[in-house]
């Protein structure tokens, strides 16, 4: 894309889940692989901020899909199918609170046109402040440790 010299936009389709690990969904392992592609679309931001490329990465939430149900298909070579906690809760969410028509591709780009690099749904804002919350106590919590240690 650089050699061509042509304007070009990149959109990385990640998840919300690229941003926090969400208590009741308990989806850990699912978030670990959000988080390395919202980490990729930064690092490639970086890289071609000179260029006449930009970098979006797209974080849709709850799309209603069967990912709910992804444990109940497990092969029997792995263990066999279980019941993940949060399963319930993640496909009664998908169905009520699906993102699918907010967030397509066209609408990302146009984002990205923008030089928007991070692009989610309205709707995702309060799990987004809650994380960020528990990320800024971590200061309050240095602090506090670092006063203590200073007066012994």
């Amino acid at each position: 894309m650089k050699k061509h010299g042509e304007t070009g936009h990149v959109v990385n389709t990640a998840s919300i889940g690229g941003l926090q690990v969400n208590p009741k969904l308990r989806n850990g392992s699912y978030a670990m692989t959000k988080y390395a592609i919202v980490a990729a679309s930064e690092a490639l931001a970086l890289d071609l901020q000179d260029s006449n490329l930009g970098v979006s990465v797209l974080r849709p939430a709850l799309v209603a899909t069967t990912l709910h149900a992804s444990s109940q298909r497990r092969p029997a070579r792995l263990g066999g199918p279980y019941q993940r906690p949060g399963a319930d809760l993640a496909k009664n969410l998908a169905i009520r609170w699906s993102c699918a028509r907010r967030c397509r591709q066209p609408r990302a780009r146009r984002g990205g046109a923008e030089g928007v690099l991070h692009l989610h749904p309205r709707g995702a804002a309060a799990w987004i402040e809650a994380r960020h919350a528990r990320l800024l106590a971590g200061f309050d919590s240095i602090e506090r440790y670092n006063a203590r240690e200073s007066e012994r």
